[in-house]
């Protein structure tokens, strides 16, 4: 019985020990599990210069790696990859947890990124932008960037 709730306890604290909560950040006010370990964050910073001293920025996280400034991320549904939106070039990234890296996938601003769905047997995502609402669909391949 002894040897059973020793066994029962180890196994207790490596399964909380591999359950990631959200990163540590600095003026951290807000998160959102996106699942996979992907992370939605809004952290409070000081602003010089502008009318309010701090500002409130939002941040894609990967665990406790930051992968840009961001307003929403779209992982895919086995949780390898996931697709941002950088705040301030506007391009869309595609992220790969296999690699570590972050790929551009647009050349240009395309609009606002609203969501996005996976056809992650094509190795494409289909992203829905518009300025005030979903007005066009982008068929994006990352097949060349899937590592």
């Amino acid at each position: 019985m002894k040897i059973l709730v020793t066994a029962l306890m180890a196994l207790a604290v490596t399964a909380c020990a591999s359950q990631h909560g959200p990163p540590k950040v600095k003026g951290l006010e807000a998160f959102q599990s996106l699942g996979h370990d992907f992370w939605l964050i809004t952290a409070a910073e000081e602003v010089r210069g502008g009318f309010e001293s701090v500002g409130h920025f939002g941040y894609c996280y990967y665990k406790g790696q930051n992968l840009a400034r961001c307003d929403r991320m779209s992982p895919s549904p086995s949780g390898d990859f996931a697709v941002y939106q950088e705040a301030s070039t506007g391009h869309i990234f595609l992220f790969s947890t296999k690699t570590g890296r972050s790929t551009r996938l647009t050349s240009e601003f395309p609009g606002l990124m609203w969501s996005a769905s996976w056809q992650e047997s094509e190795k494409q995502v289909t992203v829905q932008v518009g300025a005030a609402s979903p007005e066009k669909e982008l068929k994006l391949s990352y097949a060349q960037a899937s590592g």
